[in-house]
């Protein structure tokens, strides 16, 4: 027979793998629609990514973690944006990623963002954790490449006085992964139909600089640990089908991992890139 307590912890462990938000649109991330020759000097334009990565070879990247403050964001009118670090999907089919997703709550004036913690291993569907968070707690984020094409993600969240939230973690082996990529975004989501209208977050603030989490957007580059800076990211800039920037990043500062995301606009609608 088994006792009380492990029949609790196993409900307690079948609730954080089997949540699932309702979800008004976005079904998961998208791999980067990159603009037509938008590559220039280490900047390329994106139609649903804003953000930096480090593109490396095959089986180059070991380790990518994220700090960031959960940006107030305003998903009326069915608008999304998500959150997260990453490896691959830069150059390849897949990508291996944790994060936050702010979505609508429903449809109507009196929709709520909901502020959903997940982890992804695309083309997998994305899983969500049994909490979710809110707007300014701060997001610890790592996501690891154990060899054999197995990889992990670990996410904890917590409040600005530092209270625990939650932690999230998962772990995949993921067929056709080249490990070749490192990846901090904000991202407007998609759906079966496209890419989703970008939510207005105003702005996000990545790295040790705003959170004050040491050792924080750093990534491990063929066994060398250093801030993402180090390693002469690929500025990416989001901009909707007229060319204009959508959401665009800062220059990443002097501690050479800390950088902020500025929303710009959205189009009512992307499609489907080019």
């Amino acid at each position: 027979m088994i006792s009380k307590k492990i029949i609790i912890i196993l409900i307690s462990l079948a609730m954080i793998f089997s949540f699932v938000p309702v979800l008004f649109g976005a079904s998961h991330s998208k791999l980067p629609v990159f603009e037509e020759n938008s590559f220039l000097m280490g900047t390329t334009e994106s139609s649903n990514w804003a953000g930096y990565a480090i593109v490396g070879t095959n089986d180059s990247v070991h380790n990518a973690s994220m700090s960031m403050i959960i940006p107030t964001t305003d998903t009326s009118g069915g608008s999304y944006a998500a959150f997260w670090v990453g490896i691959d999907g830069f150059n390849d089919q897949t990508v291996e990623q944790t994060g936050i997703l702010a979505e609508p709550s429903g449809h109507g004036h009196n929709s709520e963002t909901v502020y959903y913690v997940w982890y992804e291993f695309y083309p997998s569907a994305p899983v969500y954790a049994s909490f979710t968070a809110s707007a300014g707690d701060y997001v610890y984020a790592n996501v690891t490449y154990d060899g054999g094409h197995n990889f992990s993600t670990f996410i904890s969240v917590s409040t600005s006085s530092g209270n625990l939230v939650g932690i999230f973690s998962g772990h995949a082996n993921v067929k056709g992964a080249n490990d070749d990529s490192a990846e901090w975004i904000a991202e407007a989501p998609a759906s079966s139909t496209g890419i989703l209208p970008l939510a207005n977050f105003g702005e996000a603030y990545y790295g040790q600089y705003y959170t004050g989490i040491s050792l924080t957007n750093y990534a491990t580059i063929n066994g060398h640990f250093a801030t993402m800076g180090s390693f002469s990211p690929t500025e990416i800039i989001m901009v909707n089908q007229q060319g204009q920037p959508e959401a665009t990043p800062s220059a990443i500062l002097g501690d050479g991992s800390s950088f902020t995301v500025t929303y710009d606009q959205s189009s009512s609608s992307h499609g489907h890139g080019h």
